[in-house]
């Protein structure tokens, strides 16, 4: 199993549309310094709105080779048709 602690930012932009960033992190940020930098941001008029969640997320690999075939195939299906949707 591989732990990976998640920062996940979220904003909705001065164009009303979701913005996000997802960032691997080595501890969640202290909550107070998060919420002091995003609401000066927010204040100096770089978006609407906010919000943030920081959490560990597991990572389990599939345990038997026909769950990672199968896996493997649809990774590959999807693939090929974010292919088809950018041509």
């Amino acid at each position: 199993m591989l732990v990976k602690t998640i920062l996940l930012i979220m904003v909705i932009n001065l164009e009303a549309q979701l913005n996000y960033k997802i960032i691997e992190v080595d501890k969640c940020p202290p909550k107070e310094v998060l919420k002091t930098d995003m609401n000066t941001r927010q204040k100096n008029g770089e978006f609407i709105s906010w919000t943030a969640f920081c959490f560990p997320a597991d990572f389990k690999p599939l345990e038997d080779k026909e769950d990672r075939e199968f896996q493997k195939e649809k990774i590959k299906e999807f693939l090929e048709k974010g292919k088809s949707i950018g041509a």
